[in-house]
């Protein structure tokens, strides 16, 4: 089959997808913003946390919602608009997959620990169980053929156009179970998954290899250079392959992904791509997956409306992607970088808070306050 069919069969029913989109519905923002304006403080006072409450109503803001046995396509049901957003169901998804490139020797850790920690996050041991506890969210974990893993870079394309179709499907499929949650955190388990996302973020954005590869999970000073190393010449690899090719800015997008990503990351995109079509707000974890969340971008520039940030991990080149997604500020700079999900959930609980303050406060009048003169 030909490059140009296809790149032309994967991509036209991902833009099915995300043109299905619910009719969408400004009173729940309407009537948040009001509401706002008659608590007891200041306006404003509460910073961002007014501005979170607003994200909220203005993406759960919706007349209609996907029935539950839509898979990939979403049909439609109208469904009664409350008043103010909720949270109530809240998820938490976690993308898991292995990579090839790490037989390059980019990784401290070998491939198995990303199986092994799969069981870890199942049986409740890891920090993404203990974080989804106190957020007070539902956590699911997404496996993408454990048994195998991806090609390495390297040398050759790390996935074929139809397993990374069907992890993209996933993805999305994914989101589909979970279509009634009023805000998902996404995340990911890949070792070697920082390698793969700072070659597609290196082929998308250029720069330099250096300029976007940290030493992951705590490479001595040799090692990291060998990563910078072999991030350099697998863009190389694809810069050459592509080099005649009259690619459009998606189909590019989607060549970076197939060639330099994981099933994980592909997973991610589709579930961004379906989330935005179903108007589902999302919290996007740390560097693979805004790398991720870049690719999303790249094939649709809307695609990231819905979307907050959870923090700034302590990664080489992750402030530079947080400024591409334009997005905003992230909620949290801890100096995180365990990936997993865990700033994401952690930023649930200021979500969370910001809902709180929103619902529970009372009115200047409720609480016989002096407006302001």
């Amino acid at each position: 089959m030909s490059y140009e069919k296809t790149a032309k069969d994967l991509l036209e029913p991902l833009f099915a997808l995300y043109s299905q989109r619910p009719e969408h519905s400004m009173r729940m923002l309407a009537s948040t913003c009001a509401r706002e304006k008659t608590l007891t403080k200041p306006e404003g006072s509460l910073g961002r946390l007014e501005a979170l409450s607003e994200h909220l109503a203005y993406w759960q803001g919706v007349i209609a919602r996907p029935t539950a046995d839509s898979r990939i396509l979403p049909t439609m049901a109208v469904t009664q608009e409350p008043s103010i957003p909720n949270l109530d169901d809240v998820r938490v998804i976690i993308f898991a997959a292995r990579h090839g490139i790490c037989d390059e020797g980019v990784s401290a850790y070998p491939s198995v620990v990303t199986q092994q920690m799969v069981a870890n996050f199942r049986n409740g041991g890891a920090a993404i169980n203990q974080l989804c506890k106190v957020a007070s969210a539902r956590l699911a974990v997404e496996s993408l053929w454990l048994d195998e893993q991806t090609e390495s870079f390297l040398h050759s394309p790390a996935m074929s156009y139809e397993r990374c179709a069907r992890a993209f499907m996933r993805g999305a499929s994914s989101i589909s179970s979970a279509s009634d949650a009023n805000l998902i955190a996404l995340g990911e388990m890949g070792i070697g998954n920082s390698c793969s996302a700072s070659a597609m973020l290196y082929a998308l954005y250029g720069g330099s290899a250096e300029e976007w590869t940290g030493s992951g999970t705590g490479l001595d000073s040799a090692a990291y250079e060998h990563k910078i190393a072999v991030v350099e010449n697998s863009v190389r690899r694809f810069a050459d392959k592509y080099a005649s090719k009259d690619l459009s800015k998606s189909e590019r997008a989607w060549e970076i992904l197939r060639e330099l990503g994981g099933f994980e990351l592909a997973a991610i995109v589709g579930a961004l791509l379906k989330a935005r079509a179903l108007r589902i707000p999302i919290v996007l974890d740390g560097f693979p997956c805004c790398a991720a969340a870049a690719i999303a971008k790249g094939l649709d520039g809307r695609s990231l409306e819905n979307c907050l940030l959870a923090h700034e991990p302590a990664q080489r080149g992750a402030r530079e992607l947080n400024s591409r997604l334009c997005l905003g500020e992230p909620l949290l700079r801890l100096g995180m970088r365990l990936g997993e999900g865990s700033a994401a959930a952690l930023a649930l609980l200021i979500v969370r808070a910001a809902l709180a303050c929103h619902q529970g406060m009372a009115s200047f009048e409720q609480a016989a306050v002096e407006t302001k003169l």
